[in-house]
């Protein structure tokens, strides 16, 4: 399986394909270089920075690496994944190994931990928007924020009355379900909220 070190010095001799004030500045692959630099800079792994840095100051410390391979995965983290796809493996580099999408085809989560590699619990994240932005870098502010790959889909969301809250699934979920589970919360906690 490649490293993230494989990784950076493959995309080090990529050419940028967003380029800034196009309106698609977004890449993983970026991530995946600042993982690379936090590292460095910090000398330790980025797990061990964000527990002890990051995330100390707010007591929390369940956040790992996941895992590709299903048998090397925590109990509790997406046991299968959805995707019927195959391509080529980025787990076993035989040329001509195929491998379900999510299990190594298309993410391998133990060199992406910037990029989504990581994983937590939906109590973990909703503490979080308590006192920080679901979208920017800063203080809690109303918002909401969707993520999914193959296998699990989750969301995060900060109410303009304070009630934060968090959900994952164990399977992909789309924006229209998201919008869709999004809303039957928000009713809930509208209705029954205040006695929360």
């Amino acid at each position: 399986m490649p490293s993230r070190s494989d990784l950076v010095r493959y995309l080090y001799g990529e050419p940028l394909i967003a380029r800034p004030g196009t309106g698609d500045n977004y890449s993983n692959s970026e991530f995946a270089v600042l993982t690379s630099i936090i590292e460095h800079a910090s000398h330790q792994s980025y797990v061990d920075y964000l527990r002890h840095d990051v995330l100390a100051s707010e007591n929390i410390a369940d956040v790992w690496l996941g895992a590709t391979r299903s048998r090397a995965r925590r109990l509790h983290e997406v046991a299968t994944y959805d995707h019927p796809g195959v391509s080529d493996s980025q787990v076993d580099m035989t040329p001509g190994v195929k491998a379900a999408n999510a299990y190594g085809g298309q993410v391998v989560t133990e060199n992406t931990e910037g990029v989504g590699g990581l994983i937590t619990s939906t109590g973990t994240v909703a503490r979080m928007l308590a006192r920080h932005a679901v979208w920017n870098i800063g203080a809690r502010e109303f918002g909401t924020r969707y993520g999914e790959m193959d296998g699990t889909g989750a969301a995060a969301v900060s109410r303009h009355d304070g009630l934060d809250f968090a959900y994952a699934f164990n399977r992909r979920i789309t924006t229209p379900e998201h919008d869709g589970i999004k809303g039957q919360i928000d009713r809930f906690l509208d209705a029954y909220g205040s006695r929360l």
